[in-house]
């Protein structure tokens, strides 16, 4: 508490380099987040006379033991990915790239839930706050550096994926629908201000009507007791504000338009029951794919995507091009690693890509060559993790020194 309240700079360090803060005038007190676990912070305030006033404090254990296995660098300053040890449920990290623990967040505690699945749909809104799916019921925005999370709750089962569009959180919902006499698990969309009620909703049942009959689904089986029609497992926007759905079951895409009607489908693998959908794969490099996780638009012409079946490499991350009705494997880094469920791609501004090999918790940083230049394994000092995979990982760059 700087009493009385006063305007300056903070200079503070701990051990990862000096960070600066500029507080306003009649500022009281501020907040540092994301401090190096068991270091000793040097801290110096200037005021506007000029005054210095030096401190030192202490900063206490990591509060989950975790393991990394790194190798190469990386220039991002924060990672944040879920993770559980043992009988702990799966937490949200964050961490540095060299494999130090900077913070952890309960959100399960934060927003209890009866759901399963405590942390899903992570992704960055903006460069330092989070959005995450937490149970199948609520949808929070985490400030990583306060320590702090709002929570929304649209009033029906969310899953996998959030963002934020518009002003509004879009999140994907799944209910049961019967079709002609025997009941699907239908995937949809609800769009809902934070703290408020939902705006807008619409359901896949509007685009693909099921038939015959599956065994229920396993991802379901504590919530629904039907099959699983598409099993979508991300959302994202275009920048002409369209959205689009990966619909895992089915190896394929779904774009709407921002009317909500069905605009355009890409089927990854002839082998789909939706094959062989609006496009044509096509080019020297194989474009087909499969089991794809977080789909993104870096334009209305480029898709990103974490090919979960790859090819002979493995894994890859894929980017499609768009020309008409035809696309092309205008990017492809493979992981050279076997991951078979969830996963993540980001695109960095250096046009390195950051991928998440969930299966195997490990992260892995590819050049524009396709070059690996980091990577960094995730386990448990004790115990076996408590969920099965790391969802994903997302980079962030936070001010972590901020006036509350």
């Amino acid at each position: 508490m700087l009493t009385p309240a006063a305007e300056g700079t903070v200079v503070w360090d701990d051990g990862a380099g000096p960070s600066t803060l500029a507080l306003p005038a009649n500022t009281t007190s501020f907040v540092l987040g994301l401090l190096r676990p068991s270091t000793t912070v040097d801290l110096t305030f200037t005021d506007a006379a000029g005054a210095n006033l030096t401190a030192t404090f202490e900063t206490g254990p990591a509060r989950i033991a975790l393991t990394f296995d790194v190798v190469g660098s990386l220039d991002v300053p924060v990672l944040a990915f879920p993770f559980g040890c043992a009988d702990q449920q799966s937490r949200l990290v964050l961490a540095s790239p060299d494999g130090v623990v900077l913070g952890d967040l309960d959100l399960a505690a934060l927003h209890p839930t009866s759901g399963v699945r405590p942390i899903r749909g992570l992704r960055a809104d903006g460069t330092d706050r989070l959005l995450a799916i937490v149970g199948n019921e609520t949808l929070a925005e985490v400030d990583p550096v306060r320590g702090t999370s709002v929570a929304t709750r649209p009033g029906t089962v969310v899953h996998h994926d959030v963002v934020r569009h518009d002003g509004l959180l879009w999140a994907l919902t799944a209910e049961v629908l019967t079709f002609g006499g025997t009941d699907w698990v239908m995937d949809g969309l609800v769009a809902v201000p934070s703290g408020g009620v939902p705006e807008r909703t619409w359901s896949l049942a509007d685009v693909f009507t099921p038939t015959g009959s599956a065994p229920p689904s396993g991802y379901w089986a504590d919530t629904f007791d039907a099959p699983d029609y598409a099993h979508a497992n991300s959302l994202a926007f275009d920048p002409s504000g369209r959205p689009i759905l990966s619909l895992h079951r089915h190896d394929a895409i779904l774009r709407l338009t921002p009317d909500l009607d069905a605009d355009l489908l890409v089927v990854g693998s002839p082998a789909s029951d939706l094959a062989p959908g609006d496009v044509t794969l096509t080019g020297v490099v194989d474009p087909t794919f499969g089991s794809q996780h977080h789909v993104t638009a870096a334009s209305d012409d480029e898709w990103w995507m974490f090919d979960n079946e790859g090819v002979d490499e493995g894994a890859r991350a894929l980017r499609l091009d768009f020309d008409g009705a035809s696309a092309v494997a205008g990017d492809v880094r493979p992981t050279g690693r076997v991951c078979p469920g969830q996963g993540s791609v980001d695109v960095l501004d250096d046009g390195t890509v950051l991928a998440d090999c969930s299966a195997q918790a490990t992260f892995i940083a590819m050049d524009a060559a396709g070059i690996e230049t980091w990577s960094m394994a995730v386990g448990c000092a004790t115990g076996s993790p408590s969920d099965a995979t790391v969802y994903r990982v997302v980079p962030l760059w936070p001010d972590r020194a901020v006036v509350p």
